[in-house]
């Protein structure tokens, strides 16, 4: 009885066997249709046509209508042919786009999530630039705020914001804000604080003239300071003082003291 029921089992493991093999096929089958289906209607003009394009985001400065100025050459074709890396790298090359997000809303809607530019500075007076130093716009809008503004050769936009980090950061510890930097064509520094003074700090020993400003102007001028047109520390062993309200700007070097 033990053999008669090994018999009666074996074909029916058989049978298994056999359909699981028929399920494989026909889910290999319905997947690779699916494929060339996929990439058919890819390459054809199959599928709805996109009617609605949705723009959202939070933004104010972007143009809607220069959004879908951009993004019109991209939308011939079916629903399944739009290639949206094209579209969003049309998007992000306008002004004031920092990024966006683009996706396809089944049967005919483009949906566009802008992202828009942070200025934290603005670049030569005529000019804006974001938190990673790129410039992004040469128009600066009225409304923009009180923004440091920044200039230097082109190319140099991260580095002077970048230096201006870190001179604000040493400036404010002293309870004085850093306003402008400008960074010339020979590589020398010259910023202007909020008072307007500017302190002209050279090149090479920046961050050491800085420091000489910080901790010796202030203290050897005293209230004479709010005079000053402009302090040049460039000097080995002393500072230079330009005065206002002279016909000739007049200079005067004063020691750098320890006292």
């Amino acid at each position: 009885m033990v053999k008669a029921r090994a018999k009666t089992r074996q074909p029916q493991a058989k049978g298994l066997k056999i359909r699981h093999y028929l399920a494989a096929i026909v889910a290999a089958a319905v997947i690779a249709a699916g494929l060339v289906g996929w990439q058919w209607a890819r390459y054809t003009d199959w599928g709805p046509k996109l009617t609605r394009l949705v723009v959202s985001g939070n933004f104010k400065e972007v143009d809607p209508a220069q959004v879908r100025t951009a993004v019109k050459p991209y939308l011939h074709g079916g629903f399944f042919r739009v290639d949206l890396d094209a579209i969003r790298a049309a998007v992000v090359a306008l002004p004031w786009v920092d990024d966006a997000a683009v996706y396809l809303d089944w049967p005919s809607t483009l949906k566009i999530d802008l992202r828009e530019q942070r200025a934290v500075a603005r670049w030569d007076d005529s000019g804006l630039i974001n938190a990673a130093g790129v410039l992004f716009a040469d128009k600066v809008p009225a409304d923009v705020g009180k923004l440091p503004t920044l200039a230097g050769p082109a190319g140099s936009e991260t580095q002077v914001l970048d230096e201006w980090h870190q001179m604000n950061a040493a400036l404010k510890a002293d309870h004085l804000a850093l306003t402008g930097l400008v960074l010339d064509a020979r590589g020398a520094w010259r910023a202007t604080l909020a008072s307007g003074l500017e302190v002209r700090l050279g090149r090479g020993r920046v961050a050491e003239n800085l420091k000489h400003f910080i901790e010796i102007v202030p203290r050897v001028l005293g209230e004479r300071l709010a005079d000053a047109a402009y302090i040049d520390m460039r000097y080995t062993n002393g500072f230079a003082v330009g005065w206002k309200n002279s016909a000739n700007t007049s200079s005067e070097t004063t020691g750098k003291t320890n006292a």
